[in-house]
Formats: C-alpha cells, structure tokens, sequence
C-alpha cells in the first residue's frame, strides 16, 4: 500500500471507528505530590534503567463508554486490584492491553488518576505523567463477512474482532516522556502487502484479503529517551480469534514484529500510518510488549524467541538444563510460574510478554497476580533492562 493510500485508510478509521479523527496523544498531565519517577529514584536520580511491565486487564465491557462510567466511581475492583499489582513492581512503563478505549480519554484519565494514583493500602500510588492511546483496529467494521457466518455484521466481521470501536483495546503508560514527533503505528498496514504474507491459504476471498489490515490492534512504536539513548517501546497486541485465518494473520503479526524490531530489508517499502517507510535501524534498542498469544513461545529457527533478535531472559536461566529429570521438573515449575494467564482450573498460559531486543541486557524480570475474576487470574509481567 503506497503513503498516500495508507494516510487515506487512517483517516478514514479514525472517523469510522471513534466518530471524529481523535489524534493519538502522549501528555503530560501536572504533577502531583507523588513522585512521578519513583523507578527512577531508587537508581540514584540519574538511572540507566528502565522497567517495563504489561498485562491484559479484562477491562472490558459490553456497551461504549461502560467502562468509562464505571471507573468514574472510582471503586471498581478490576481496577483496583490492577493498579495494586502495578504499585508493588512500580514500572516505568506499563502496556495495559484488554482495556476499552474512549475518543475522550476519560479511561486513560481516571486509570492514571484515579486508580494508580492513589495509595493502596501500604503502597504508594504511582505518577504516569505520558500516556499514549490511538485508534485500533477493533470494532472497525469490515463490511464482509469474515468469520463465514453467512451474515455481514457484528463482532467477529470487524477488523479486530469486537463490538464498537476501541472495545479490548491497549493503552500506555509511562514515567519518561514519549517522543512524540517520533512515534509510529501501524494501523491501515495490509496483511497483503506483507512479503511472504499467509493471506493466500486463509480461505478469505478477495474482496476481505483486498482490504484486511494486517493488525486486529495496531503496533506502535514509542520512543523513549533513557540514559542518552533512545529505546523503542514496541506495544501490541495480536488477534484473539481462533480460526484459521486468525491462527495465519497472527503469526504474520509475530512476524512482522521480529522483522521491525531486527531492521529487515523486507519491510523497506511498508509504511507506517503517517507513510513513513522501512523497519527500525539495525541494531536499535527496542522491547516488545503486549499480548503475544501462546504462539509466542515458539523457539524454532527463525521464530519470534529464537534469540538472534528477540530475547526471553525468562527461560535463559534454564536453558542449560537440557532433558535430565531435573531439568525436565524444572521447566515445569517455571512455566506454572511464568504463565501470565491461569484459567479456573489452575491450568496456566503464556500469553503477555516483555521482550528485549538482543541489544539490551536483562537485569532481572517476574509476574504478579494483577485480575483475579471469577478463578481466572491474569498476571502482571515485567522486566528490567540496563541501557
């Protein structure tokens, strides 16, 4: 897709999916008496590192604008219990994915103030002077009938499977300013116009493949300045459905992000949402964050964890095990520990990652209960890198 086409698309999604073409933002709000850099301090005021955290939130609800309206009351226990877990590891930025977004940002406002902000209990409320939210793909209707239900409408014919624009969407959070001028998302991006694209073997037909952005979210690329280097927040995340055209369009998106964040030559002619083209530079410093899928974790040659772009410093401890009984009892342990997501069953996922390009080094990373609803519990994962 050309820039001007790509420029086309994004204005016309944000006028179709929140009413008025609502620009993406990344504010400052005024300070409070809370110590808006608290990761910061702890590191001597002049800190080289940086904690990253996401979760899906299961802030999420049925009608436009329920959600708003229920953190107005400012007792809501999903978010309570959310901001307690991000209080505890205090990260400098938080990608929040599962959260309904609003064109006025009364949800982005009343997170960060009326629910971080505040102390809980013995824990201190925490200040996200930046914050960045912009049109997604879910709720934009497609037109088509792409869930082969035989009926053009509804959740499952938008883009990113959802009942009104903005529905379990994502939001960030951050203590460092955004540079703004400097922020891409890749919204209009079509799945076909991704080289060696899985589109072909979906079962979509040409009208849907014709117009299909490959993202059910977006990505967005968020530079941050720390310790005189700019690190690139890469937040997303990807399609929740579970056809088989979903299964395809995801991990086209799990490759599209290795192939940004590694500065491949493939993605020359890609362009973002304003038509700037082309991955991240070789080499740059980035962490992807947000909701991967259990897809993620494949580790094959080429994959999105095999180490050569992305790294996981959550299984490297254990890497050296091998398939001794130990070992083998080990890996067990961990991925009970490492499951971002454990349904009512006890039965746990990995489904959130925080993961560092190859040229950052992990200092250190784990996960927090954040949602406990109805027996499922949806953890807070972080890490922290050196820059």
């Amino acid at each position: 897709m050309n820039r001007v086409r790509a420029a086309a698309v994004a204005a016309l999604a944000a006028v179709a999916m929140l009413g008025t073409p609502v620009a993406a933002w990344a504010s400052p709000t005024a300070a409070g008496p809370l110590d808006s850099v608290a990761d910061t301090a702890r590191d001597g005021g002049a800190s080289t590192s940086l904690t990253v955290a996401t979760v899906e939130a299961d802030l999420s609800r049925s009608g436009e604008g329920d959600l708003a309206a229920d953190l107005a009351a400012h007792d809501d226990a999903q978010a309570i219990a959310l901001s307690e877990a991000v209080q505890r590891e205090r990260p400098d930025v938080l990608v929040v994915t599962g959260v309904d977004v609003d064109a006025d940002g009364d949800v982005v406002a009343s997170l960060r103030d009326d629910y971080f902000a505040v102390d809980r209990g013995e824990r201190s409320g925490i200040r996200y002077d930046y914050s960045y939210a912009a049109q997604t793909n879910v709720g934009q209707p497609s037109g088509t009938d792409l869930d082969g239900d035989n009926v053009v409408g509804g959740p499952g014919d938008a883009y990113g499977d959802g009942d009104f624009a903005g529905q379990r969407s994502l939001l960030v959070f951050s203590t460092r300013p955004i540079d703004t001028a400097n922020v891409r998302t890749f919204t209009s991006m079509l799945w076909k116009d991704l080289p060696g694209n899985q589109l072909g073997a979906s079962g979509l037909g040409s009208v849907a493949g014709d117009s299909i952005p490959l993202q059910s979210t977006s990505v967005w690329d968020l530079p941050l300045r720390v310790g005189g280097q700019t690190v690139h927040i890469v937040a997303t995340a990807t399609t929740s459905g579970t056809s088989p055209a979903d299964a395809l369009r995801r991990a086209d998106q799990l490759r599209f992000l290795r192939e940004y964040v590694s500065g491949s030559a493939s993605l020359s002619s890609i362009a973002d949402d304003k038509g700037r083209e082309g991955a991240l530079p070789a080499g740059s410093r980035a962490i992807v964050a947000g909701a991967l899928g259990q897809e993620a974790a494949g580790t094959a040659k080429g994959g999105l964890l095999d180490g050569t772009v992305l790294n996981d410093p959550t299984t490297a401890s254990l890497s050296e095990l091998g398939s001794t009984w130990w070992g083998t009892a080990m890996a067990r342990l961990q991925a009970g520990a490492e499951s971002s997501r454990v349904d009512a069953e006890g039965v746990g996922s990995r489904a959130d990652y925080v993961l560092p390009s190859t040229s950052l080094d992990a200092s250190s990373s784990g996960s927090v209960d954040a949602i406990d609803r109805a027996g499922s519990k949806h953890r807070l994962v972080w890490l922290r890198v050196s820059v």
